[in-house]
């Protein structure tokens, strides 16, 4: 079993004997799968709570929401099934085209790994709507142990758990992990190749950081911390698997030569979205807080250079290709940098080791926090399904 991260018990020191044995007690019932289980089944349920709080305000079983009227645009005009629509609108739409007609025009832009899950789940089922959901729903809580097990390499193991409910119920990742997105597919793949690495199993890795790169543009960025550390400890057996992302992202952009002439197919397609990039908004001067966000996520890049120097160019990676998207897209993306919700956690875990009242009502803060995160993300998840432009 790997150890856990020294913090763990250097924590145990900062805390009166009183205590440590009423927190012993509650951990000790938090030990083991159970410590994992917790988190899943908390956010699992908040889903849930939030959709059937959202199918009795929209009511779709007896009228017709906004998006339902985009039945026959999506391919959907069969299709009588209405539960779905609380989890569709805006890309999802794009993703069921791309699964049951195929790529054509702007479409490009999306990478084939959701809606190619979509066309695999619906000859199973024979419901391209309830297909283009139950992935996005599976994965938007099988990242969670994941991520929990990949936080506690770097921080004790109730920090962990923190540091995996704050991440979870953050608006944009809750949102975007229920609804029929590709976000939950990438983040569950990314995080996954991670742990992996970090246990050393290099091919399964890799073979999930593919996964990533045909998921979501930024997803071969995974693979960049392994081939770097690899390179730095002369593993040149093992160098050879990171290659495996970067032929997959290869193959689709073949796929794209063939079908549509183009090798560039995708990055034209985003081009012809018609948006300036986030970086070039700020510059401008006209994006002022886009501007200070920036700075402060650059900052916070920096913060936890420390924790682990590869999470910190996977983090960097990803940040600097952020600054050439959609302004209106930026905080979703920036939202889903899994390395910068634990490094930055951990740093401030390190630094907090030693003031006992900082651990004090460190719970309590966290249960609001959640639920205030939780109020935000069904406001969000109700203007989503209303047609209004949430990231």
């Amino acid at each position: 079993m790997t150890p856990l991260h020294p913090a763990a018990s250097r924590a145990r020191s900062t805390v009166s004997p009183r205590r440590q044995r009423a927190l012993d007690r509650v951990s000790g019932r938090l030990t083991g799968s159970l410590r994992f289980i917790v988190p899943l089944v908390t956010v699992a349920l908040a889903k849930v709570g939030g959709a059937i709080l959202l199918f009795h305000l929209l009511k779709p079983h007896v009228s017709e929401t906004f998006w339902m009227g985009k039945r026959d645009e999506w391919g959907l005009a069969g299709h009588r099934t209405r539960w779905p629509f609380l989890f569709l609108g805006w890309d999802s739409g794009l993703y069921l085209g791309i699964a049951l007609q195929g790529y054509q025009g702007r479409s490009y832009a999306f990478f084939p790994g959701y809606p190619l899950s979509i066309r695999v789940i619906n000859v199973i089922i024979g419901d391209a709507s309830v297909s283009a959901v139950l992935l996005p729903l599976v994965f938007g809580v099988a990242w969670i142990p994941v991520f929990q097990a990949v936080a506690e390499r770097y921080m004790p193991p109730r920090a962990a758990l923190r540091c995996t409910l704050i991440t979870a119920f953050f608006p944009y990742v809750f949102l975007f992990t229920t609804v029929a997105y590709s976000e939950s597919l990438f983040l569950f793949a990314c995080v996954a190749a991670w742990h992996l690495y970090q246990r050393g199993r290099v091919l399964e890795a890799n073979l999930l950081a593919a996964v990533a790169a045909v998921t979501r543009p930024m997803g071969i960025l995974i693979a960049l911390p392994m081939f770097l550390d690899l390179l730095r400890r002369r593993e040149y057996r093992h160098l050879s698997y990171t290659v495996l992302s970067s032929a997959a992202l290869f193959a689709w952009l073949g796929y794209c030569h063939v079908n549509a002439g183009d090798w560039l197919a995708p990055l034209k397609a985003q081009g012809e979205w018609g948006w300036t990039p986030w970086i070039v908004e700020a510059v401008s001067g006209r994006d002022i807080a886009g501007a200070a966000l920036i700075i402060l996520v650059a900052l916070v890049v920096l913060f936890g250079r420390r924790v682990d120097w590869r999470l910190t160019v996977y983090s960097a990676g990803y940040f600097l290709v952020i600054l050439f998207a959609s302004p209106g897209s930026a905080f979703r993306f920036l939202s889903f940098i899994f390395s910068l919700w634990i490094t930055s956690t951990a740093r401030t875990s390190q630094r907090l080791e030693g003031a006992r009242r900082a651990f004090r009502h460190a719970d309590t803060l966290i249960i609001v926090l959640c639920a205030v995160f939780l109020s935000a993300a069904l406001m969000l998840w109700r203007d989503f399904l209303a047609g209004g432009w949430v990231a």
